[in-house]
């Protein structure tokens, strides 16, 4: 849809950035430069279809965009006070002022609709299931937060009273500040929880099942003052997450849903996880145990998911090779692995033990079956900086790898 000389510009802009921001800001002014196009010809109707279909959060998201571009990327909260606190008034005011805006940021969310379809229609034809995620929370400065204001706990000029996080844990001695606006139950209880069965709703329209990050944040949630320094000044509250889900069940039907219930586990936690009979999750570095004989295992019910380990880890070759030499041979010890062993080496066995557990469901993240080092690791935890470049290369997906796995399957009837 965009037309070939401007197609040119932007790779030709987008080689001489040295950011990822300056390449967003090519891509951002050659997509506004297509969509409008007066030349642009495609067939509309879907496009109006798809507009209808997601009215509900479209309309509020593509505004809430438009408004802070023309506030030059203010926070809502320092918007005029109309537009501000989502009168109805202003909201329509600034849809017709921004006309063009707004429809610019409807028209990029049925690019991605667009895509997105293509990849689940590709995954499914080739027999790939995919799975989603649900974060627990959502960003204070954002169109979820500024068009369901009463939903949050927000103080009279929409700022947090109170902010999210977790207590100090395996990741960070301070615990963790994340700073996103904690819910008012009482007030969603009013409608029954429509957000949270919306926001259920779509997701299950785009994936074939979802993991529920932060689960522990449906039975208990850590509270942290607005301006504390660190999380340690926070404290548990309690939180209505078996209604949400009934809900959820009740209006959706038997869907898919997946525990992420890493960190600090209750008994409360475990019972909600059981209660609905989700799969838990189950991390390779985190749940190896020493057994009586002094030997190691990393045991999994059948009603879990296995991971080599996740975005927030080390890649397991790198875990590997930070462990004291006594705990490296300990590994080679539960792997029957000589002490000699390659990192590599150590790494493949790992990944064929973790398919050989009871878990339903083995996830191998692909840093770990490209063997690669702390250099290839996703995210660390506590940190801003430096996360989230990884990305797989054109041709690192190689048939020795897929026959490899395929082996896997075959031994272990995954």
């Amino acid at each position: 849809w965009l037309k070939r000389e401007r197609y040119d510009q932007y790779r030709q802009e987008a080689a001489g950035t040295s950011s990822w921001d300056e390449a967003w800001q090519c891509k951002e002014r050659a997509l506004w430069d297509m969509s409008h196009d007066p030349d642009l010809v495609i067939p509309w109707q879907p496009f109006d279809t798809f507009c209808r279909k997601n009215k509900s959060w479209l309309d509020d998201y593509a505004l809430f965009c438009a408004v802070r571009d023309f506030f030059k990327g203010k926070a809502w909260t320092e918007w005029p006070e109309d537009i501000a606190r989502h009168k109805d008034a202003a909201c329509a005011r600034y849809r017709k002022e921004l006309a063009g805006a707004v429809d610019h940021y409807r028209f990029l969310q049925y690019i991605v609709h667009r895509q997105w379809q293509d990849v689940c229609t590709y995954a499914h034809d080739n027999g790939v299931s995919i799975l989603g995620d649900i974060p627990m929370f959502v960003a204070h400065d954002s169109a979820d937060c500024w068009s369901h204001q009463d939903l949050f706990d927000l103080d009279e000029a929409g700022n947090p009273r109170s902010v999210a996080g977790v207590p100090p844990d395996y990741f960070s001695a301070e615990g963790q500040l994340w700073g996103n606006p904690l819910y008012d139950y009482q007030a969603m209880a009013k409608d029954g929880y429509d957000w949270w069965v919306q926001r259920f709703c779509h997701t299950l329209s785009l994936v074939d099942e979802v993991r529920i990050d932060h689960f522990r944040g449906f039975s208990a949630y850590w509270s942290i003052p607005a301006g504390a320094r660190t999380a340690r000044e926070g404290q548990w509250k309690p939180a209505p997450g078996e209604d949400i889900l009934c809900r959820v069940y009740q209006e959706l039907g038997p869907v898919r849903l997946i525990a992420e219930d890493l960190g600090i586990i209750t008994d409360d936690v475990c019972r909600l996880r059981s209660h609905f009979s989700l799969p838990g999750m189950r991390v390779l570095p985190f749940h190896l145990k020493e057994r009586s004989d002094g030997r190691l295992s990393f045991d999994t019910e059948p009603c879990s998911i296995a991971y080599t380990g996740t975005h927030d880890n080390d890649t397991t070759r790198g875990w590997y090779e930070s462990l004291p030499e006594e705990q490296q041979q300990r590994l080679c010890l539960m792997l029957h692995l000589s002490n000699d062993a390659t990192a590599s080496e150590v790494t493949a066995a790992l990944i064929a033990y973790v398919y050989s557990r009871r878990a339903e469901t083995a996830i191998v993240p692909f840093q770990d079956l490209l063997f690669l080092p702390s250099s290839g690791r996703m995210n660390t935890p506590g940190t801003v900086e430096g996360n989230w470049h990884w990305q797989l290369k054109d041709g690192q997906m190689r048939l020795d790898l897929a026959r490899w796995l395929s082996r896997l399957c075959h031994t272990y009837h995954r």
